[in-house]
């Protein structure tokens, strides 16, 4: 049985460890796409900051990264911050669910960006469904402010009832 430990502890990465198919994370648009990945852009809400971009390997996924940017929670920073990294992992055999949120002044803060991440992370259920992705195995990665949602969205399970973000859509 696949655990959070085993998964984060690089039980399903192997010995290099998600750090190792990183090198790309943080490092902004790519303009190469690597051979065979598909990648389609998916809306969760009204406001243009309310996407998500999936990426699929070329073969079977081995999971999910649930990807989320960072930038300081700021306008100005947008899931193309994490490009090079989503298309990193697509490349080594994952499906990347490369997440946007409404930044501070947008919409954003509390709860507005806690809301869009929540509901951005639940949208992953329906298209996983479409594509067969084994939700089974996804983990959440962040970069900076991305870390910290990351890291939430990791927690939410754990939300009492009626909590912005409560009664997460995929496990």
């Amino acid at each position: 049985m696949t655990t959070r430990r085993t998964l984060l502890g690089g039980g399903l990465l192997g010995a290099a460890g998600l750090a190792g198919l990183l090198g790309g994370c943080g490092r902004g648009p790519s303009s190469d796409r690597p051979a065979g990945v598909r990648s389609s852009t998916h809306a969760y809400g009204r406001d243009r900051a309310q996407v998500a971009r999936l990426l699929l390997p070329a073969g079977t996924a081995r999971g999910v990264v649930l990807l989320v940017h960072g930038g300081y929670w700021q306008p100005g920073y947008d899931l193309h911050l994490e490009d090079r990294c989503a298309d990193d992992l697509a490349a080594a055999g994952w499906a990347v669910w490369n997440l946007d949120y409404r930044a501070v002044g947008r919409g954003g803060g509390w709860p507005g960006t806690f809301t869009d991440v929540a509901t951005g992370a639940d949208a992953l259920v329906d298209v996983a469904a479409e594509h067969a992705l084994p939700l089974d195995r996804v983990v959440a990665v962040g970069h900076s402010a991305g870390g910290a949602l990351a890291l939430w969205l990791a927690a939410r399970h754990r939300l009492p009832a009626g909590a912005v973000g409560a009664a997460p859509g995929c496990g």
